[in-house]
């Protein structure tokens, strides 16, 4: 810190300045004297601090619970492609929801043939009805 940047501890023997001190914007709770009105913390140490807990690590937490899903819907997928051993699978759309399977964390889709197939991470699917039951269909990519 420079010697017009500083903690300040004891706020009664500070020289006067047209700039209030203020509080270090990462949560640290200490008081500064900054040079500049734009100022926010009291060095780069405390502004990274506040990037990587305040900014960053909320953010990854989001993208983690999404991988979370992407790879659980792929774990379902292998469970039934490899109970049929390795062979495409046709199950009830509602064992396979039973299970946690959640249909709204996709990779891509895809029309091969005429069918409309959805992407995980290693496996296809598409659905299809058999009387009043709807089928999925989940084959290895």
């Amino acid at each position: 810190m420079d010697e017009n940047e500083f903690v300040l501890n004891d706020l009664e023997n500070v020289d006067p300045s047209p700039i209030a001190p203020r509080k270090c914007k990462c949560g640290c709770g200490h008081t500064f004297q900054p040079k500049s009105e734009n100022k926010e913390f009291i060095n780069k140490k405390h502004a990274d601090h506040y990037h990587y807990h305040k900014v960053k690590k909320p953010k990854r937490k989001v993208e983690n619970e999404i991988e979370k899903m992407h790879r659980k819907n792929d774990r379902i997928c292998a469970k039934y492609v490899n109970a049929n051993n390795g062979n495409t699978a046709i199950y009830n759309w509602e064992s396979v929801l039973a299970d946690g399977f959640n249909h709204k964390f996709i990779q891509g889709e895809k029309i091969e043939d005429g069918v409309k197939y959805i992407f995980t991470y290693n496996y296809m699917y598409t659905f299809y009805k058999e009387g009043e039951l709807v089928k999925i269909k989940i084959k290895k990519r």
